[in-house]
């Protein structure tokens, strides 16, 4: 075979990895990021940028579907370089974005909008839709955990209409649930379990499960607030059970200090510590900065009313 012929042959291998990560990432992402990895070493191997780019955009993508956020913008600064070097305007919207999400999980909303803001720029002059969907649904995100209610609403609204247009099932699950976010946040609890019942019904549609059961976490806070704990507690489980099969650390810490919470409420002190402190190992072990202050702020709180004192002093 000849030296063009060879290099024809793992150009080819190349596409067809990254073409079978892509397609894996969402629901099998430890195998996708396997599949990346190896499409990465061929394309330094025969020089490959636009899909050496491709192979760590998407191990960035899988990652983030791990839980693994400590890991992500390392993947997603260098897919970046790459993207620009070959002025591949979609891809670097979308490099953008896996910079963005890492950073507002370290807790940085200003240096993520800022990253969104260039990716939308960037997806606006290409014409890229569903970036630009995607963009307004996280920005939606960002300005709702700032109490920016508001625009939060705006972006929202801009991007559900978009996903629905493109019949874009995720999409659309993700910016319905997050209407049922902003309305649990008001008060307007019956209108919140309609939307998060919405999501859910859209993911179990499309086959989605993690998606699925992070609305079911949603609902399940619902549920607490509305003093229907067994209820809250059932919807909790659920997901857990979800998040343990697809082994997703930062999920499974999220789902333990939310039942952490309603055992709390319920009195049942020392149990809600075993889940915190849970909890709490895992949001460090992914690099989930957010949660990790939630569930410290709750394990001091456990500590101010006497439960595991001595466990504690040595844990924090």
């Amino acid at each position: 075979m000849h030296a063009a012929e060879r290099l024809d042959s793992v150009k080819s291998k190349l596409r067809a990895l990254n073409e079978e990560a892509e397609a894996l990432r969402l629901n099998q992402p430890e195998r996708s990021l396997e599949l990346a990895q190896e499409a990465a070493k061929l394309a330094q191997e025969c020089d490959d940028r636009a899909e050496l780019a491709e192979s760590l955009f998407i191990a960035a993508g899988a990652l983030w579907r791990m839980g693994k956020y400590d890991e992500i913008e390392a993947y997603a600064q260098q897919a970046l370089e790459l993207f620009r070097s070959i002025n591949d305007k979609r891809g670097q919207a979308n490099a953008l974005q896996g910079l963005a999400l890492a950073r507002r999980k370290r807790g940085l909303n200003d240096k993520a909008i800022e990253a969104f803001q260039f990716a939308l720029k960037l997806a606006k002059e290409i014409g890229d839709e569903k970036n630009i969907a995607n963009i307004y649904n996280n920005l939606a995100s960002i300005y709702g955990m700032m109490a920016d209610y508001s625009r939060a609403m705006e972006f929202l609204a801009e991007a559900l209409t978009i996903y629905r247009t493109m019949r874009d099932l995720r999409g659309e699950g993700l910016a319905v649930g997050n209407f049922g976010i902003f309305l649990e946040i008001t008060g307007d609890y019956e209108q919140a379990i309609q939307y998060y019942e919405k999501a859910i019904a859209i993911f179990e549609e499309a086959g989605l499960t993690l998606e699925l059961a992070k609305t079911m976490e949603h609902i399940g806070s619902v549920y607490a607030r509305r003093q229907d704990y067994e209820t809250a507690l059932a919807h909790q489980q659920r997901a857990l059970n979800i998040y343990k099969t697809a082994k997703n650390d930062s999920y499974i810490a999220s789902a333990r200090h939310r039942i952490g919470v309603i055992l709390e409420t319920k009195g049942q002190l020392d149990e809600a510590y075993q889940q915190f402190k849970q909890s709490l190992v895992l949001s460090q072990k992914s690099g989930d900065k957010l949660l990790e202050c939630g569930v410290l702020l709750d394990l001091g709180r456990l500590y101010g009313k006497g439960c595991g004192r001595k466990k504690m002093r040595r844990e924090l």
